[in-house]
């Protein structure tokens, strides 16, 4: 499966919820405690890296909770407008507990690289292009995200450029233009954060 999203920074953040409130479907919140590993094996010369989340999920008046484990490899594509979009191949598992599974990683040479918060309140709205899932995220210290998501089956050029034009339609529904899209990932925000010290970077 494919995921292809787009996220923008977020100004006001009670703005987006009235909007999504109306018109799409509220599913609920998520708490989300990831763990990144960077792993002794390396592809374009970077070191591939797995995640472990610890997950709260209240959806629907049901409370849950879950520990993930996540293979996820991104790419970052431009289009013809310049904009960029998000898609991601990714693999995951449920675990019972993740101890036995952190100290394999590290027993074998992986590093922890970093962590991350992220907290989260979820909509869902369909498309044409199939069904959009809506998070308006709190990144700390980074702040406030609105991020589109829609999963594809394969990666068809064709097939992306029609779920960005939805996802971008839900973005300028929310009160946000081009200008507030954020093309680079978290992981690297954060580190850009931490090694700056300066806030929204």
């Amino acid at each position: 499966m494919y995921e292809i999203e787009i996220k923008a920074w977020v100004c006001d953040r009670q703005k987006v919820m009235d909007v999504l409130n109306s018109r799409a479907t509220y599913r609920g919140f998520l708490d989300k405690s990831d763990t990144y590993y960077a792993m002794p094996v390396f592809r374009d010369n970077k070191a591939l890296k797995v995640r472990i989340r610890k997950e709260k999920k209240v959806f629907e008046g049901k409370e849950t909770e879950e520990i993930l484990f996540t293979y996820k490899n991104k790419e970052v594509k431009t289009g013809s407008d310049g904009t960029s979009i998000e898609v991601n191949v990714e693999k995951e598992c449920v675990l019972s507990d993740s101890e036995a599974l952190d100290s394999f990683l590290m027993d074998i040479g992986g590093k922890i690289d970093h962590t991350k918060k992220k907290l989260t309140e979820n909509w869902t709205l369909e498309t044409p292009s199939g069904t959009a899932n809506i998070e308006l995220c709190n990144i700390p210290p980074l702040g406030e995200f609105l991020e589109i998501e829609i999963v594809a089956e394969e990666n068809n050029p064709q097939f992306i450029s029609a779920v960005k034009a939805e996802e971008m339609k839900i973005m300028t529904m929310c009160g946000l233009t081009e200008k507030d899209l954020e093309p680079r990932f978290y992981n690297d925000m954060l580190k850009e954060y931490e090694s700056k010290g300066v806030k929204n970077v």
